[in-house]
């Protein structure tokens, strides 16, 4: 593969240094960007480099990163090339391409680090060479870090980290996992490039069938998630685009359960999401994802009321829905019913 050039000329960094690669995909951020990169700049421990890949901003921050990468050769400004699909996962994939640390975080462009994030957190990678990955909580703000929205929840001590990221019951985003690169570069397959939404769940639940060892840490917590209303996950809340890439991302997650043969905590936790799938195939009305989502359910290793639930689904598509609209419509009546009473 050819080599794609920075931006800027920039000084060498020698590969495989034992530092914390930091990749940025980057598009359309320039009232956020900088806000992020000042966060990593104040961290108190300085071996890092962050690899930005813009994605073809066309909004200025593509000059807003090269002017911090001018004055700090830590921050590495690259383009995504042609042969890398448009996204973040595409930017991701190449931005691990051209990352020289020993370990990765991958983090967003309008989300924020604490100063103490990696003098807290890489030390037990550094420490123990079996621990492939380290997780840790999150906040969740949408304008300022002091005005926090919720927390990700905490691990339950008795899950493994597949029955917990199966069953969403730990803190699970693109950022919340600092990875051994050379773990990562033993897993061949990388982030799906097909995907604009769940593509961090679907690759992470691949990489933890995969990994040896981890840790996860309740406290402190040091990174700040920002609800971004124009991000990707917030758009698609109510959009039909949501039901296909849900669709892949629990089809390859179905797919690795039976392939690695994990136990009934992780098939009963996969089915109540794609029950919760089911449910939105049937708020839009579309028959064709209902029964995919349905063949989906009935591959999992389940209990056999668990299975006549999902076999009902598709025996009864158009039952379910008038069922579904019927109880929503009640569910609305009652809310107003109740905030009428309040006045």
């Amino acid at each position: 593969m050819d080599a794609v050039s920075p931006f800027f000329a920039l000084p060498e960094v020698p590969a495989k240094e034992k530092m914390l690669s930091i990749i940025i995909p980057v598009y359309n951020r320039k009232d956020l960007i900088t806000e992020t990169l000042d966060s990593i700049l104040n961290q108190t421990r300085t071996d890092w480099e962050c690899v930005v890949v813009d994605d073809g901003s066309d909004d200025g921050s593509e000059q807003i990163v090269g002017d911090y990468a001018r004055k700090d050769s830590r921050i590495r400004l690259f383009r995504r090339p042609e042969h890398f699909a448009k996204g973040q996962s595409g930017s991701r994939n190449y931005g691990l391409l051209q990352a020289r640390g020993e370990y990765i975080h991958f983090f967003d462009s309008d989300d924020l680090l604490g100063p103490a994030f990696i003098e807290t957190f890489l030390p037990p990678l550094e420490k123990d060479p079996e621990l492939d990955f380290v997780n840790f909580r999150f906040l969740r703000f949408e304008t300022s870090p002091q005005r926090v929205l919720r927390t990700s929840p905490r691990k339950p001590p008795d899950l493994t980290f597949v029955e917990a990221v199966a069953g969403l019951q730990m803190a699970l985003g693109t950022q919340s996992f600092l990875w051994r690169k050379s773990f990562l570069d033993r897993v061949p397959e990388k982030w799906r490039e097909d995907l604009m939404f769940g593509e961090d769940q679907e690759y992470y639940f691949r990489l933890l069938h995969e990994a040896r060892k981890g840790v996860s840490f309740d406290e402190p917590i040091l990174f700040y998630y920002r609800r971004n209303r124009s991000g990707i996950c917030y758009r698609l809340k109510y959009d039909k685009r949501i039901l296909a890439d849900s669709y892949a991302m629990y089809k390859s997650k179905v797919e690795t359960a039976l392939r690695y043969g994990d136990g009934p905590r992780v098939h009963a936790a996969l089915a109540a999401y794609i029950r919760k799938q089911m449910r939105l195939s049937l708020r839009f009305g579309d028959l064709e994802y209902l029964a995919r989502f349905v063949r989906l359910g009935e591959a999992l290793n389940l209990p056999p009321k668990e299975k006549k639930r999902i076999a009902w689904m598709r025996r009864h598509p158009f039952l379910g829905i008038c069922r579904y609209r019927t109880f929503f419509l009640l569910g609305k009546l009652f809310s107003r019913t109740g905030k009428d009473s309040r006045k």
